[in-house]
Formats: C-alpha cells, sequence, structure tokens
C-alpha cells in the first residue's frame, strides 16, 4: 500500500541552476496544495541533529512536489515547559522553528479541517495525498536522516538557516561587543552536559 523512498531524495527535473534554486521554487510553487508538515517532537536532541532531520524532510518534500512547512505538536510534551507546544528552539508563537528562521515559504498551511496522512513506524504515504504530517521522531525512526550527502544537503541546510532579522540585529551586536569580525575567526561548539555522557554513556573530560 505504501510505496518505499529511494535512498536519495534527489528532486527531479533541471538542476543546471543549482540546487538552492530548485528548492526555493519548489517551496514557492504557483498553487499551495500539496503540503508536507514537521513537528519537530525531538526531545534532548541538539540543534545540529535536528537540523539534519528537518533538512531531510526538506529534501523529501521537493522530491515530492510537496511544500515543507513547520508545524507546532498536537499535544505537549515538553514537561516544565507548558508554553511550548512544539520545537524546543522556540518559546513563544508560533512555537516552530519560523520564530527564529524565515519562513520556509509563502504558502499558508493548510486550513484545521484538512485532512491529513500521518504515517506509522514502517509505513509511507500515497502520492496523491495532499497534506502528509510526520515528525522528527518517526524520520529518525525510519533511519532517513543518513541520506542524502555532498551540495544536496548543503543546499537543503542553508535554505533552511535563514535567521529572522532580530536575530541578525542580536547577532551583529554581539559580535560588535565582542571585537569580532565576519569571516575572521571559527566557532567551535562543545557539547559538555549530564545529558551526554548520559548518551554516550561515559565520562567526558572537563574543560
Amino acid at each position: 500500500k505504501y510505496p518505499v523512498f529511494h535512498m536519495r531524495f534527489a528532486p527531479p527535473g533541471d538542476v543546471s541552476m543549482g540546487w538552492g534554486e530548485v528548492i526555493r521554487a519548489s517551496q514557492h510553487p504557483a498553487r499551495c496544495n500539496r503540503f508536507l508538515l514537521l513537528e519537530d517532537d525531538s526531545q534532548g536532541s541538539g540543534l545540529g541533529a535536528d537540523l539534519r532531520l528537518a533538512s531531510t524532510a526538506l529534501l523529501i518534500a521537493v522530491a515530492q512536489s510537496r511544500v515543507l512547512l513547520h508545524v507546532p505538536g498536537k499535544q505537549v510534551i515538553y514537561r516544565g515547559l507548558p508554553n511550548i507546544s512544539s520545537g524546543k528552539w522556540c518559546d513563544r508563537p508560533p512555537y516552530t522553528w519560523d520564530c527564529l528562521w524565515e519562513p520556509l515559504s509563502h504558502c499558508d498551511p493548510p486550513p484545521p479541517d484538512a485532512v491529513e496522512v500521518t504515517p506509522q513506524k514502517r509505513q509511507r504515504w500515497m502520492d496523491q495525498d495532499p497534506v502528509v504530517r510526520i515528525t522528527t521522531s518517526w524520520l529518525l525512526e525510519e533511519g532517513l536522516w543518513h541520506t542524502s550527502r555532498g551540495s544536496i544537503r548543503v543546499a537543503a541546510v542553508n535554505y533552511l538557516l535563514k535567521a529572522r532579522p532580530w536575530v541578525v540585529r542580536l547577532s551583529e551586536c554581539l559580535m560588535l561587543r565582542s571585537g569580532l569580525q565576519a569571516g575572521n575567526y571559527l566557532n567551535v561548539f562543545i557539547r559538555q552536559s549530564p545529558e551526554k555522557e548520559q548518551e554516550l554513556k561515559m565520562k567526558l573530560p572537563s574543560a
């Protein structure tokens, strides 16, 4: 009943203009009638892992001529943070990545009464289904996060990470206060926490 995805989600059509433009064109169709809705329901993962899953969802959407949109979850899953319904990176409306990053499309989400297909474990969906809702945890369980590497993955990540003006202003202020100039430094992120030690089942060296 359910089709099987190819291991690489290469968008169809002419790519001479570059993957970035192919993705942009797919996310801004003339008619907004095919959607892939993504809930960020992962808990305990970092931004890098979440970005890997979100970029996979974007490539699936492009390959199937759907518009990817971040959407709030249908239930509160973050204990101690009752105001966050979906997306641990955002504590304010719309409670998705869209509060930090530019919206992925000009298309509005489908109406609340739209029929949605939500695949379960080891399930897919039919191409003719207009609205499909998936979660980051589903992508992880299906093992789809490790597919598609190289320039197409880079293009997908770059498309997702377009900061909103208020984030850009805050970053510029921080750089100015720290005496930093763009392009003259290298960021190194070290994740050291009790959660990471539990995940790795080992004691991490102290800083």
